[in-house]
């Protein structure tokens, strides 16, 4: 799925939105040198910064504390049903976006939701503070269960609220599954089609970086997108079948490692800025 491209880097103001955890943040002999490559590239055009994770604000800090993350112009939290904007280092929530939810899912009762899925013994949910008002978040104990169960817990959520999303991912150190139920537009896709708009992006002007489920949405909705390596195989599979359905394959690209970089992580990332000619390709040569 790797491809040689060449070409002078295009300079223009862009949104780079990415994951946190495996994609942004990694583990590994060369990871921290990659970091600092990242933040190199940073500096190269004009990125306007948005992180889009599942964690939550805290979590979020907590990360950019310990991992020295450069601060961002913007964070989607919790899937997509948070959005805050950093000013100074405090991160100040968009009210507005708790509007758009309500009006992108009538009938979305959280308290009903939970009542009619609890009689699901193979469903356990997540702790407090994975929980929000737009937010139902639950775990499979294995892999094995996931396909077959989700069609009964559509069908109970219809019941309920019919406009919803049932958001998959998986841990890639265990076999746990995590769901998340979400209005609508409560997905990764759904915040940063709205925080780029209100932005000022056009959507081609629009770079998404993911490795996991939860990513799918935003991976495919027509940005240029990049899934670093470490990404699972189906995920990998999904995005390409979807991206060629609709037309847009081209503006996926997927990490493979390049120079001294292993296609992992930030340095799946990197390679991905370099081979859609945003940051220049002797980047790629520069780590380790």
């Amino acid at each position: 799925m790797c491809s040689s491209v060449s070409g002078t880097t295009r300079r223009r103001n862009y949104l780079l939105a990415t994951d946190l955890d495996g994609t942004l943040l990694g583990s590994g002999e060369k990871y921290e040198s990659a970091l600092e490559l990242f933040k190199k590239a940073l500096a190269l055009n004009s990125f306007t910064l948005v992180y889009v994770t599942g964690r939550n604000l805290w979590e979020i800090q907590e990360a950019i504390e310990s991992y020295h993350l450069p601060l961002p112009r913007a964070a989607i939290a919790e899937i997509g049903t948070r959005i805050f904007y950093q000013e100074r280092g405090i991160f100040i929530r968009d009210t507005d976006w708790d509007k758009e939810l309500v009006q992108s899912a009538p009938g979305w009762n959280r308290k009903k939701i939970t009542e009619s899925l609890s009689q699901f013994r193979w469903l356990f949910e997540q702790g407090e503070n994975h929980q929000n008002p737009f937010k139902v978040s639950y775990y499979f104990a294995s892999a094995s269960l996931v396909e077959n169960r989700l069609d009964q817990i559509r069908e109970k959520v219809e019941r309920i609220c019919s406009n919803f999303e049932l958001v998959v991912s998986s841990d890639p150190n265990s076999e746990l599954v995590f769901l998340d139920i979400v209005p609508q537009k409560g997905t990764k896709a759904g915040a940063l089609e709205y925080l780029r708009k209100k932005l000022g992006f056009g959507k081609n002007q629009v770079i998404y970086a993911g490795d996991s489920g939860n990513d799918l949405h935003a991976l495919t909705a027509g940005y240029w997108s990049v899934v670093v390596k470490n990404a699972p195989g189906e995920l990998k599979e999904k995005v390409a079948k979807i991206a060629r359905k609709q037309g847009i394959i081209s503006r996926v690209y997927f990490a493979c490692g390049c120079g001294e970089l292993d296609g992992k992580y930030v340095s799946g990332l990197i390679e991905g800025l370099a081979k859609l000619k945003v940051i220049p390709l002797h980047l790629l040569n520069e780590s380790g």
